[in-house]
């Protein structure tokens, strides 16, 4: 076929940022409702601490505390 350059058995191509060996880190922070529980994961502290100071808890309304996972 002329039109068809791709042949069934070739894969596609993934760029770096989705190939299986370039996984991105863990996120080292959190923002955690105190009363339901519900977490938000980021990478940086700044990050979670612009969400916290701009954002309530989508569930109950209350402001969202910030800490290092483990």
């Amino acid at each position: 076929m002329i039109g068809n350059t791709m042949s069934s058995d070739r894969q596609p191509r993934l760029s770096a940022l989705h190939h299986p060996s370039t996984q991105p880190p863990e996120p080292k922070y959190e923002a955690v409702c105190p009363t339901c529980g519900h977490t938000r994961r980021f990478y940086t502290d700044y990050e979670a601490i612009q969400h916290q100071k701009k954002r309530p808890c989508p569930y109950c309304n209350r402001m969202m505390g910030v800490r290092t996972r483990e």
